[in-house]
């Protein structure tokens, strides 16, 4: 934000929080890591991972996954999955986006607990979001 530009202390707060928004959005689309590979997770792919594994779980120990079954990566690399493997995708999926939101929220609380126009200038809205390690 330009420091010189003319805002009030609630538009900046209304700034702030939007960027924050954009930035939880792009963290839960950009991927996320199981068994040290990228997978994606665009809504496409979380819409997939979630049926996916909501079928394994509702078919018993094997999962009901053919034996041959693979789950691509974010590499179109195919990747050998289990009933349980895919479960425990989901459940990485999960923890990704949950930790997003979590994030979010605490930047939203902060923003608006703040009521120095200098202090939402100096804010650093990327701090804390989730790292993606790819090799």
């Amino acid at each position: 934000m330009d420091p010189g530009c003319e805002k009030t202390l609630e538009e900046l707060k209304e700034y702030n929080i939007d960027a924050v928004k954009t930035f939880r959005e792009q963290y839960i689309n950009d991927g996320f890591m199981y068994n040290d590979c990228l997978f994606d997770s665009d809504d496409r792919a979380r819409m997939n991972i979630i049926g996916v594994a909501t079928l394994a779980l509702t078919q018993g120990e094997k999962g009901g996954m053919p034996v041959d079954f693979t789950w691509r990566d974010a590499k179109n690399v195919d990747r050998p999955m289990s009933g349980m493997d895919i479960t425990k995708l989901g459940a990485a999926l999960f923890t990704q986006v949950s930790l997003c939101y979590y994030v979010y929220r605490a930047h939203k609380a902060n923003i608006e607990a703040m009521n120095k126009i200098e202090d939402l200038i100096a804010y650093d809205c990327f701090a804390n979001w989730p790292k993606i390690i790819v090799e």
